[in-house]
């Protein structure tokens, strides 16, 4: 679903550090926590108590007032959260803390400009004071602004920084929570195996927390969306079940208000469109109650189109409708601006027509006129016509010519692939037949010299060094010309290569192969084997990592790698590349691949290439 992300992604950071509680203060704000949304009247009360009954401009007047403003926050009461927020930046301790949730209402209330500029201001102060806990919130949060604006990598790269800080500290709990924003990003059908892998890390910490319900709710509603597009509506709507015990366990409006959306979705996936626009119908409700402006517009789409699907167009009309107004009302403006000329000029033509009827010369002059215009709009419009088709036959023979320079650095590209990989063929056997040979004769020799010679010592150091001299060897041997691969093919010829890189104490690199045919194209094999052995020899090279993942995934005609690491990021606008890159991407040309990378300073590289198998 587009752009579709939970209100209670955003997460709530208090700061508990409290001094000179008064004990009724006390008593008042656990109570308000613990009726909370199941008695909104009662909670402010007792919030408005606990304040009258601490001192002023106390540490824990401060505790107080900053979790009234974020209940009031997810309330919807915007106004009066914010004015919260503004008193605690005058509060040193709390200033950070405020600007994040500054940060918070900006975003529910469509300013993303704004948001991203206190949210900005936030990290710099958490940066500044070593605070990990908000420093990893409001990163996760910006990730959420940019992720609503359409940045989906920029949102992935903050999403993941908080991740990392979540890691650091141990915090399984925060960490999925991230993880769940990570995979709203992967919201296209392409990147749906993407989307479902850092689901699966969610459900991983879940067995291990099983009391942390908002976790468990988020993965809830995340699988029920994936196994919705994937056609398993029997487990999406099990899921849905399973998110609404949670909501209606923490009794949240906005959650209650995103399950009934995904709902609304699952079901007209499914075909069902009356319960869909019901559910959305519901969500819609609960959105407009709490001022969640920009879930409550995401809702009237879905609502266009499922009330469309069910036949009722009169319905579907009207949420379209009500969607443009809440978009941009400036453009309906400009609509009516425009129907009042329209009307007008239909006015003043009416009455022109009445006057020519009575005026017979008039009208016959008029008449020649149009017609003259007609006819000069005409040639104009046939003049314009073939000028589109002159100017389409030109695009397409540039197009031809362009797909003709394509072919012929191919087929260029794909010689001076097959030399090197002949070259390297013939390398590694002249490695193993003549250099090998040599070291074995000569470590025999050596083996005879040990047995009569006075000095066994040193010739035992020669021996070890030439069969040191010839391991080497046999492995430079089977890099250039891994026999495995042609023996057994890709997975086996991995997973030696990969053993060989753990043995060798580089780098801790882990292996994974989902359902991988046995039939691939020889040359394929060689070329992906190619692609890995370049990306980890980077990854030894410069990245000073400690950790990798390499995955291959074969859907179909879809065949997918993930190379992944812990190591020191680089930017991929501004690095030079390398040979190993420039040898990577003349590969991934001939094949027709896609390439990703996703890299910063601080956390690491992912690599996703995608390619097609041929039919």
């Amino acid at each position: 679903m587009k752009n579709f992300i939970l209100l209670f992604t955003f997460g709530l950071f208090s700061v508990a550090n409290s001094q000179t509680q008064d004990e009724t203060a006390k008593r008042m704000l656990d109570s308000a926590q613990q009726v909370s949304f199941s008695n909104i009247g009662l909670t402010k009360k007792l919030y408005e108590k606990a304040r009258k009954n601490q001192a002023y401009d106390t540490e824990f007047f401060y505790e107080i007032l900053f979790k009234e403003g974020q209940f009031l926050n997810d309330l919807g009461e915007f106004d009066r959260s914010e004015q919260i927020f503004d008193t605690l930046l005058n509060v040193a301790t709390y200033k950070g803390q405020a600007l994040k949730e500054k940060g918070i209402i900006a975003a529910k209330r469509n300013d993303s400009e704004k948001a991203i500029k206190v949210l900005t201001e936030a990290i710099s102060l958490f940066e500044k004071s070593n605070d990990s806990i908000g420093l990893s919130a409001a990163f996760k949060i910006l990730g959420n602004v940019l992720f609503v604006t359409g940045n989906n990598a920029e949102a992935r790269a903050y999403f993941k920084r908080s991740a990392r800080i979540a890691i650091d500290r141990n915090d399984p709990i925060a960490a999925g929570l991230t993880y769940n924003n990570i995979a709203r990003t992967f919201n296209n059908e392409t990147e749906i195996d993407s989307a479902i892998y850092y689901n699966n890390k969610i459900l991983a910490i879940v067995k291990t927390q099983k009391n942390y319900s908002e976790l468990m709710f988020m993965g809830y509603l995340n699988d029920a969306d994936f196994k919705s597009r994937m056609g398993n509506y029997e487990e999406a709507v099990r899921a849905v079940d399973s998110a609404f015990a949670v909501a209606n366990f923490f009794g949240v409006p906005a959650m209650k208000g995103a399950v009934h959306q995904i709902n609304s979705f699952v079901r007209n996936e499914m075909g069902d469109f009356t319960t869909s626009v019901a559910e959305g119908e519901k969500a819609l409700e609960i959105f407009k109650q709490t001022n969640q402006a920009g879930y409550y517009q995401q809702t009237l789409f879905l609502l266009q189109q499922h009330a469309a699907n069910a036949g009722n167009y009169q319905k579907a009309y009207e949420y379209l409708l009500e969607y443009t107004q809440q978009v941009d009302s400036s453009n309906v403006a400009e609509v009516d601006k425009n129907l009042k000329e329209l009307r007008l000029k239909y006015e003043s033509a009416e009455n022109e027509l009445t006057i020519a009827e009575q005026k017979a010369e008039i009208v016959e002059k008029e008449t020649q006129n149009k017609f003259i215009a007609v006819v000069t709009v005409a040639l104009a419009i046939l003049l314009l016509s073939a000028f589109f088709i002159f100017r389409q036959r030109q695009k397409t023979q540039r197009q031809q010519i362009i797909a003709l320079e394509n072919e012929t650095e191919n087929i260029a590209l794909k010689s001076l692939l097959a030399g090197e990989e002949k070259e390297r063929s013939r390398f590694a056997k002249e490695l193993h037949d003549g250099l090998g040979g040599i070291l074995a004769v000569g470590k025999m020799h050596a083996s005879k010299l040990e047995e009569s010679s006075s000095d066994a010592s040193e010739i035992k150091k020669l021996t070890e060094l030439l069969d040191t001299a010839s391991i080497e060897t046999r492995r430079i041997s089977h890099n250039l010309l891994p026999e495995n691969l042609l023996q057994k093919g890709l997975d086996a010829a991995l997973n030696d290569f990969v053993y060989g890189i753990r043995e060798s104490k580089l780098l801790n690199v882990t292996y994974q192969s989902i359902n991988l045919s046995s039939d691939l194209p020889q040359q394929f094999q060689l070329s992906v084997y190619r692609i890995i052995q370049e990306l980890l020899n980077n990854i030894t090279k410069h990245s000073q990592a400690t950790e990798a993942l390499v995955q291959l995934q074969q859907e179909g005609e879809k065949f997918t790698i993930t190379v992944e690491d812990n190591g020191r990021g680089f930017s991929p606008k501004t690095s030079s590349e390398g040979i190993g890159f420039t040898n990577i991407k003349s590969r991934l040309s001939l094949l027709q691949g896609t390439l990703e990378i996703d890299s910063d300073a601080t956390d690491g590289t992912s690599v996703y290439i995608e390619l097609q198998l041929q039919k």
